[in-house]
């Protein structure tokens, strides 16, 4: 319960009254309409999220209320990959309940570069219950914490939107990395590129929730260097790190050496000894997946060699923001020099002959030669099953002209409008709405290009509409339920196929219907030894699937602990 005062009093101010004045009218009290408010915590920090709650003692009816708050407060936000990021202002009906729900947003003095220490924010509530009003407020001291490792951008960003996650209470974002793990080996189509999207958009909600609660931005971690230490970065149970430097066929340089295959599906082959010796950038996203990636997180080791909890580490999204650097590198393409592509005119060479070369043309000067690409669609194509597609969202890996609502087609059928400009997003309506599952849609290559002149080649991807209310499965879980919530797969009964149904899973908190528990796999795709038994009964997980027994009998639920907390058990 956090510190409050409760005022019974018949003052005819009571709109938006002042402490000052509240304490004058105190002795003013009637007994007909008391209130106290419940929730929070005396010390509170920025980006958590904070309920409060009007207990109201009255003789009176109706009852309505009114809520204060000083300072900034957002309502909520959406940090899911699978849209866009976007933000819910508190509306005036949020502060006419009998309870409030927020986030705390930074004070001026504590947004990035400042942080000024703790602010105390007032919460004051003023209840009307028939003619008698009552009115009650606590204060919170709201901080922006830089002396407690368990209390950082990480910690509050991942346990955000929490629920029970195999005994821990956790939020969304862990989930939408498990699903990357689960549903996106090295075996499926696409899974390079895919690696490099799903964590550019990963890493940019993380940076989109920073700047909205006054934290800087991320800031990449050279794998190179020493880990780095602070607050905001150490963890415990780490290893001693050994310096990996980015090996040199990730470089424009290049380097004395050339790649292995790694020997995973997705690889076209080794060979390449400088970035741009791959000639695909799925090709480059499977390479560089495995073994670099994966070996950064087991040398770092601790959470960052658990797929399921690794971003608790804050140096997860450091490190993958410097692999990120890869992507865009290469995107960006190599470094052509514009005399080596283009012959210069004839008034060039006269200019060329009167000014020096150093004055007439920088040898800096480069030409873009790479085409641009579909970086990200919202629905992002990670999440194959939807509920609902009312628009289609593009962003491309530069900026472009020359987009067309008839561009993109949704089952062959043209969008009539689309809006946006430069890199995107691009937002595409009016074609006919799906009605079937299997729903394609593709943006033909047209008009667009980018600013020098580089032809846009087309892509394609698809998802699958399912009904809300229906459960094609029949796993117990609704089709919806299972594309918005679960993230687990409508179609198939055993999403992770480890032998236990989805519904199985979903009801028993321990378990995880988007990891196969009895076989995982570390970054690198190689078998860890699993877990069969979950509550250590000597009865099976499976055995106890089929007698209708509890899997999870005595295995406690927790909140998630932040950095200071072991692993969830794999």
């Amino acid at each position: 319960m956090t510190r409050s005062r409760t005022i019974r009093t018949v003052c005819p101010f009571t709109r938006w009254v002042t402490g000052v004045l509240m304490l004058l009218c105190a002795n003013l009290a009637s007994a007909e309409c008391t209130v106290t408010i419940t929730g929070g915590t005396p010390v509170m920090n920025v980006g958590q999220l904070a309920t409060f709650t009007a207990e109201v003692t009255a003789t009176e009816s109706p009852v309505s209320y009114q809520w204060t708050v000083s300072g900034a407060i957002l309502k909520d936000y959406s940090e899911t990959t699978q849209f866009n990021w976007s933000t819910t202002p508190m509306s005036p009906g949020d502060f006419q309940a009998p309870s409030i729900s927020f986030y705390w947003k930074s004070d001026p003095n504590q947004k990035h570069p400042l942080n000024g220490g703790p602010v105390d924010r007032t919460v004051m509530v003023d209840v009307l219950a028939g003619a008698d009003p009552c009115i009650a407020q606590t204060i919170v001291s709201v901080e922006r914490n830089k002396t407690d490792i368990t209390r950082q951008a990480e910690d509050y960003y991942l346990t955000n939107h929490q629920e029970l996650d195999q005994g821990v209470l956790r939020g969304r974002a862990l989930k939408e990395h498990r699903l990357w793990h689960s549903a996106n080996g090295f075996s499926k189509p696409g899974y390079g590129t895919l690696f490099f999207d799903f964590h550019h958009a990963y890493i940019g909600r993380f940076d989109s929730w920073r700047q909205e609660f006054g934290y800087p931005t991320t800031v990449p971690w050279n794998t190179g260097t020493p880990i780095p230490t602070g607050i905001e970065i150490d963890h415990p149970g780490r290893k001693v790190y050994r310096i990996t430097p980015k090996p040199t066929w990730f470089t424009a340089a290049g380097g004395t050496g050339v790649r292995s295959s790694n020997g995973k599906s997705c690889d076209l082959g080794g060979g390449q000894n400088d970035l741009f010796d791959f000639l695909e950038r799925a090709h480059l996203g499977c390479a560089s997946a495995s073994p670099y990636h994966g070996n950064i997180h087991a040398r770092v080791g601790g959470i960052m060699g658990n797929v399921s909890v690794s971003p608790q580490d804050p140096l997860f999204f450091r490190w993958h923001l410097f692999l990120d650097g890869v992507s865009a590198e290469w995107l960006t393409g190599p470094p052509v020099p514009l005399a080596a592509t283009q012959q210069p005119s004839f008034f060039a060479r006269l200019i060329k002959s009167i000014i020096p070369p150093a004055i007439a043309e920088p040898t800096s000067r480069t030409l873009d030669i790479r085409a641009p690409e579909v970086i990200y669609q919202a629905p992002f194509r990670m999440f194959k099953y939807i509920t609902s597609l009312p628009s289609v969202s593009v962003t491309f890996s530069e900026s472009v002209v020359g987009v067309r609502p008839s561009d993109l087609t949704v089952k062959g059928s043209p969008a009539t409008a689309v809006s946006g400009q430069d890199e995107g997003p691009y937002v595409f309506t009016g074609y006919s709405l799906p009605t079937r599952s299997r729903t394609p849609v593709e943006i033909k290559s047209g008009d667009i290009q980018d600013l020098s002149g580089n032809s846009f080649a087309g892509t394609s991807w698809q998802y699958r509409l399912v009904k809300r209310g229906a459960d094609t499965d029949g796993d117990g879980i609704k089709d919806g339920a299972e594309a918005r919530k679960h993230l687990t797969n409508p179609f198939d009964p055993d999403t992770d196929h480890d032998g236990l149904p989805d519904g199985f899973e979903i009801a028993n908190f321990c378990l995880d219907p988007l990891v196969d528990q009895a076989h995982p796999h570390d970054m690198n795709d190689n078998h860890m030894s699993g877990v069969t038994d979950h509550d250590g009964d000597g009865i099976t997980d499976l055995e106890e699937l089929a007698q209708g027994t509890n899997p999870c009998d005595g295995v406690p639920a927790r909140r998630a602990s932040g950095r200071a907390g072991p692993p969830a058990r794999q």
